[in-house]
């Protein structure tokens, strides 16, 4: 497989000082003769896209005679003309970087359009829940809602009925159209700062399938009947038409939680029911050994032309974890639903973590004074109070970090694997089909199963595209959290950029063979300072300490120590930020100065005490005017 255009750009190290030859591309990054033709198309395509300028033959980067350190806004002759035009081009990259589609096929749009954008039909078989008290609960800037909840008083017996009402996208998109099959291909929706690539064309996600208050909706609901100590004792489900009564942001359900009151009688006990019901949940999680890591996420803000006017930790309120925990048993009331009537389901599994990563964890932890369980067989209850012993301390973010990515990642699966995050048995995905393909599957597969009990051919027609299905949503997942995450770099880069040579207070959040990773809190970012840049002496990587230690002076820099440091760089293109220690002169280099080059094609960051480091011959450079940047 050839390159990607980021390989490209990491060659010149972020640096317009640099020129290349196309020889020396197809060298440095090992293009074989048969990929020569599809690479040869990249690198104009970059040029076209002006991520790369050519001269005389030779390639070079965006960015010449600008500001050290400051990748290029783009001019006025065809170019991006601002920072919120070049983020859109740079977005491009990363779409067809990763194959992402970002543009519906004209049958796709064509059948969408199609369909009306009301409830016109509504199925015999569907169970009218119009007169209950269902909100949405959702970001403010959310456009699809595709979940509703309420809680009734039970009939038949004392307690609360939860009611997890999901958008029947399912009703609208069939298996084998043309909405299907580009769904599929997507796997899922982007949710890139700014913007979103959605799995389903707006007429859809934003239209006919999200729960629009005081509007007539189809979906397919949950009832859950718990008893007044908040024990599951009965499930039940039907499609069925429903009308969000109301649409809430976080902050209005915030609100309502910390005692402010709504004006509709039945919402407001609805919420009260809800509440009361989230506490009881939320306390079984903890004792069933659900990981709560609690880990903070950047917010990048906007203002109203589209520019970035700040980044801080997303705020975590009681409302997002009370939607989190209602989702969380409706996706096991279907699953378990399905498993036991040995029906065929998209599951959503986590396996248990590799020992060997998690005694590589404990004794990190017990570097920084941490006390961690050492058995063998670490149980979900047994993490879930080392996080709880962690809260309040300076490391509990890096070390709530770290743990996660000890875990192993989560996949779908047609067999039922278990979850060890949450500590379920059962768990699939069901309450997001606007925005999952897993969920959308999964609730044609609850449909059929709700129709009746078919015969062994039945189950195995609906089984047989099942490990396709898992396999891909797993890919294409992947795929999405990737281009997310290197948007929100960008981003962070983007607004950094205008911070170049202030000095910040940060945290060592990671430690490789080639420099240590600093988190910054105010803005919430995170960059990298380059052993290059640590002028007073020749570090290396202590990797059982997790610290960069000096050879002649013995000076460390340890994982979870406070430094104050500076910002020297931000490539926007390449998403980096780089920083120097504050006490160091600004923009001052060692003798040992080297650019940073990425381990390997992918880009991947290495792990905390990898070491791992770059195999690639590095091609020689040519300067294209002036004193090359480091």
């Amino acid at each position: 497989m050839p390159p990607k255009r980021r390989d490209v750009l990491d060659l010149f190290d972020g640096s317009s000082a640099i020129e290349l030859r196309y020889k020396d591309l197809i060298r440095s990054l090992d293009v074989r003769p048969d990929e020569r033709r599809v690479f040869r198309a990249i690198i104009d395509d970059m040029v076209r896209q002006d991520s790369l300028r050519r001269r005389k033959g030779n390639m070079y980067r965006l960015g010449s005679n600008l500001k050290a350190g400051v990748s290029a806004p783009g001019k006025k002759d065809g170019r991006p003309t601002s920072r919120k035009e070049q983020r859109r081009i740079l977005y491009e990259g990363l779409y067809s970087d990763a194959a992402l589609p970002t543009r519906f096929p004209a049958k796709t749009i064509a059948e969408a359009q199609a369909l009306p954008q009301t409830i016109v039909d509504i199925p015999k078989t569907a169970r009218d829940i119009r007169a209950l008290p269902l909100a949405t609960i959702d970001p403010a800037d959310a456009k699809d809602f595709d979940d509703a909840v309420a809680a009734i008083a039970r009939e038949d017996a004392p307690g609360t009925r939860l009611i997890v009402a999901i958008a029947d996208v399912s009703h609208f998109v069939r298996p084998g159209s043309a909405l299907d099959k580009e769904a599929f291909k997507r796997g899922t929706s982007a949710y890139l700062p700014g913007t979103v690539v959605p799995m389903l064309p707006h007429e859809l996600s934003s239209g006919l399938c999200s729960l629009k208050p005081k509007e007539d909706r189809l979906c397919l609901a949950a009832f859950l009947d718990y008893s007044p100590a908040g024990r599951l004792e009965g499930i039940d489900f039907a499609q069925a038409v429903m009308n969000s009564q109301r649409r809430l942001t976080y902050k209005d359900a915030q609100r309502r939680l910390e005692g402010e009151r709504f004006e509709d009688p039945a919402l407001d006990d609805s919420f009260d029911r809800l509440q009361t019901l989230y506490r009881q949940l939320l306390k079984g999680w903890s004792e069933r050994g659900s990981l709560d890591f609690d880990l903070p996420e950047p917010w990048i803000r906007f203002n109203d032309a589209g520019e970035i006017s700040g980044i801080v930790r997303y705020p975590r309120l009681d409302a997002h974890r009370m939607i989190e925990v209602f989702m969380v048993a409706a996706n096991e009331a279907v699953a378990e639903f399905l498993c036991e009537r040995e029906w065929p389901c998209v599951y959503r599994v986590h396996e248990r973590p590799d020992p060997e990563k998690l005694l590589a964890f404990g004794n990190i932890a017990r570097t920084l004074g941490y006390a961690f369980p050492t058995e063998a067989r670490i149980d979900g209850r047994k993490l879930n109070l080392f996080l709880a012993s962690l809260v309040g301390h300076d490391d509990q973010g890096y070390l709530s970090t770290l743990l996660l990515r000890s875990m192993k990642r989560a996949f779908y699966h047609p067999d039922n694997l278990g979850h060890f995050g949450l500590g379920l048995k059962y768990y699939c995905h069901f309450t997001s089909p606007i925005r999952r393909y897993p969920d959308l599957e999964v609730h044609r597969l609850l449909k059929r199963a709700l129709a009746g009990y078919p015969n062994k051919k039945d189950i195995a027609r609906a089984a047989g595209r099942l490990p396709e299905i898992s396999e891909t949503c797993s890919t294409t997942e992947r795929r999405a959290v990737d281009v997310e995450r290197k948007a929100v770099s960008i981003c962070q880069c983007e607004y950094m950029a205008t911070f170049l040579g202030d000095t910040f207070e940060a945290k060592i959040s990671g430690t490789i063979e080639f420099g240590f990773f600093v988190q910054i809190s105010d803005p919430f970012v995170e960059g990298m300072v380059h052993v290059s840049n640590l002028r007073d002496d020749h570090y290396l990587l202590d990797a059982d300490g997790h610290a960069l230690v000096g050879q002649r002076s013995g000076r460390r820099f340890r994982l979870g120590d406070a430094v104050e440091v500076r910002l020297i760089r931000a490539d926007i293109p390449l998403g980096r930020l780089d920083f120097q220690l504050a006490d160091d002169e600004p923009g001052a280099t060692g003798p040992r100065a080297r650019p940073y080059r990425p381990a390997s094609r992918s880009n991947k960051r290495a792990g905390a005490g990898s070491g791992a480091g770059s195999t690639r011959r590095r091609p020689k450079a040519r300067k294209s005017g002036g004193k090359r940047r480091r």
